[in-house]
């Protein structure tokens, strides 16, 4: 049953929430953007739809979403997520949001979810809990992956994070700045999570919240479980993934950065053979290598 209560101090239900979300898209299949965005939007204060498909390739005009809180921004070219995410912000800064949503457009809440989500945080009496993330359910072909829902229900999470899609942060994490625009994408998940511990707050996965993400992950023809990240995908993860560790060294340990190698590193050129344009991705991944060794931040086109 939905709508349990997952906190042992219940406060008013007529205290202050306000909550402003961003969904940044990137050349959408428009049927299934609707579909996810229509499982959050009746819930938010405003929703900021941010293109970031090229204005020549732009094809927003074919939302059938009529909604006063729907506002579309375009700079007419890709900003990735960091700079949007960051323009949200000020926004929900404007607007006197206490709570602020990140979305990515293949993310979906199952019916009456979010609705049960944003229960969950208004009656949170927690002032330490600064990032609430949902249960993540990964959608493959012929694969469902999902968290087990735990008789906790509301899982503290004393290592580690939430992604970036679903989760919602307090505003108060926010006051000194927002996301890293140096990454433009990838790893800026954990950059604010990891923010979020060091200004002292915690962070936590409502577990009977499901969302459902597609992501990139499939079967190849043997079987096998691959990424197929686009070669400019493969070039932020690498980069980032190790450049984080010069902010937050604290928190990397020896065996962090191994595990790193081991699987984004060693075990993704071996899965790559398995996957199409393995040159390209090859490349890009020595790239994000050499960048990272060099501390090269910023967008930056792999072509």
């Amino acid at each position: 049953m939905l709508c349990r209560d997952n906190f042992s101090n219940v406060g008013s239900m007529d205290k202050i929430f306000k909550i402003l979300g961003i969904v940044s898209v990137y050349y959408p299949e428009i049927e299934e953007l609707e579909a996810n965005v229509i499982s959050y939007l009746p819930y938010l204060d405003k929703l900021i739809l941010w293109e970031n498909t090229p204005a020549k390739d732009s094809r927003l005009h074919l939302l059938s979403i009529q909604n006063d809180k729907l506002e579309v921004r375009t700079t007419g070219k890709n900003e990735y997520l960091a700079f949007p995410f960051n323009q949200a912000i000020e926004e929900a800064r404007k607007m006197g949001c206490t709570h602020f949503l990140t979305m990515d457009q293949d993310s979906r809440f199952e019916d009456g979810h979010f609705e049960c989500y944003l229960d969950q945080i208004k009656k949170n009496e927690d002032p330490s809990i600064g990032v609430f993330g949902p249960n993540i359910v990964m959608r493959i072909p012929h694969v469902v992956y999902a968290n087990p829902i735990l008789p906790e229900r509301i899982k503290y999470l004393p290592e580690g994070g939430v992604v970036t899609s679903g989760s919602v942060y307090r505003m108060e994490l926010f006051h000194d700045g927002g996301f890293l625009e140096d990454f433009a994408v990838y790893f800026l998940d954990p950059y604010m999570c990891l923010k979020a511990r060091k200004m002292g707050y915690t962070i936590v996965v409502c577990t009977d919240v499901l969302m459902n993400h597609r992501g990139y992950a499939m079967k190849s023809k043997n079987g096998l479980m691959v990424n197929n990240y686009p070669p400019l995908n493969t070039y932020y993860y690498i980069r980032n993934g190790i450049l984080i560790w010069k902010i937050y060294p604290e928190y990397y340990t020896f065996r962090s950065k191994y595990q790193f190698f081991k699987y984004n590193v060693f075990f993704r050129i071996a899965k790559m053979i398995f996957e199409t344009d393995r040159l390209s991705k090859l490349r890009a991944l020595f790239l994000g290598l050499y960048h990272a060794f060099i501390g090269k931040t910023g967008p930056y086109d792999v072509k």
